[in-house]
């Protein structure tokens, strides 16, 4: 397994692979999510590549890409004190799940983000997808805050 920055010819397999992970929140959050939709147009996908900001990773086997991650970097301003690195998006392809290409995104993107001089990574799971939030607890992550919601 070979993991390498995203290019913009990287598109349509990130897309696919976007898609795949918006369906999966779709699923379970209808009330908030159109059911089918790209997360990322190709414009939007180009600035994410291309931004200074933003670590942008492609996990490919034998040429074929089966993981993805979109990291970015915050800067401190305001009444942030310290450098975060926020992982905006993780996703392995369901055929290449439980072979460790997760963990080999999340410690290139930690390795990076220490590079940059980052204080911590931080990340958001919704709740239904408790095999995520298991395997970010596996890596040394820890609840930071609650996200809580209610309807009206």
């Amino acid at each position: 397994m070979n993991i390498r920055k995203l290019r913009l010819q990287d598109y349509p397999a990130a897309d696919a692979m976007m898609r795949e992970l918006h369906r999966l929140h779709a699923s379970q959050r209808p009330d908030l999510f159109v059911q089918e939709a790209s997360p990322y147009s190709r414009e939007e996908f180009a600035a994410m590549v291309e931004d200074a900001s933003r670590i942008c990773l492609l996990a490919e086997e034998e040429g074929k890409a089966i993981g993805l991650c979109f990291l970015s970097i915050r800067e401190p301003k305001g009444i942030l004190l310290q450098k975060i690195a926020h992982i905006d998006d993780i996703f392995v392809v369901k055929e290449a799940r439980r072979q460790g290409v997760a963990k080999k995104l999340y410690e290139e993107a930690e390795g990076q983000a220490r590079a940059t001089g980052a204080w911590s990574i931080h990340l958001k799971v919704w709740a239904f997808n408790e095999p995520a939030l298991a395997f970010y607890r596996s890596l040394g992550m820890k609840v930071r805050s609650y996200d809580l919601e209610k309807e009206l």
